[in-house]
């Protein structure tokens, strides 16, 4: 079995053509290191926020594992997930 080693990913995306977007770093981002795979499904209550504003995408994961808390991601989805503050 082939096990990610992030909860997420986020895919860059065209709306008009659903094609990876041309102007991003990277098609897909992987966010959030860790795993859900080994948590039962009830002890999960995931709330994610998305804001792209200009070149810039701000992910807030927040009550992610009962006690677990809030996360807040920001990239530059242009340049790449190098370009990006957590």
């Amino acid at each position: 079995m082939n096990r990610s080693k992030n909860i997420y990913e986020l895919h860059f995306r065209t709306l008009s053509t659903n094609e990876p977007h041309p102007q991003a770093a990277y098609s897909r981002f992987f966010c959030l290191p860790g795993s859900y795979q080994d948590i039962p499904l009830l002890d999960l209550s995931p709330a994610v926020t998305i804001q792209v504003i200009d070149n810039l995408v701000a992910v807030l994961f927040k009550d992610l594992i009962l006690d677990l808390g809030a996360r807040l991601e920001i990239w530059n989805w242009k340049l790449g997930p190098k370009h990006s503050v957590s």
